[in-house]
């Protein structure tokens, strides 16, 4: 018996990050990503105190947007833009979405 599988045809692995038990998507990671560059160029232009404002202002965005997402999808399996979409969908029409979250 091996200790290892073989898959044939695998195109392409899902990359998720968890940050404190919260599933960080693709968009939340390319996000991430970007405010960490952004605020290394502004460290070099104008200074270290622009820079953690900008790092912690774009860091509690990412982190509402997750736990957010996370509350509508507990269970990981749909995408970011099918969570976002059914998130748009129920803010606008909150009395006929199927699902109810407690808060927002």
């Amino acid at each position: 018996m091996r200790s290892f599988r073989v898959f044939n045809d695998v195109t392409g692995v899902r990359i998720i990050w968890k940050f404190g038990g919260v599933r960080l998507g693709g968009i939340a990671q390319v996000a991430m990503l970007l405010t960490m560059a952004v605020s290394t160029a502004l460290i070099l232009i104008a200074g270290i105190l622009p820079a953690a404002v900008t790092f912690v202002v774009g860091f509690l965005t990412i982190s509402l947007y997750a736990i957010t997402l996370s509350r509508i999808d507990e269970s990981g399996k749909l995408g970011d833009l099918t969570a976002l979409h059914l998130l748009s969908r129920g803010l606008r029409h909150r009395r006929s979405a199927n699902f109810d979250l407690p808060g927002i």
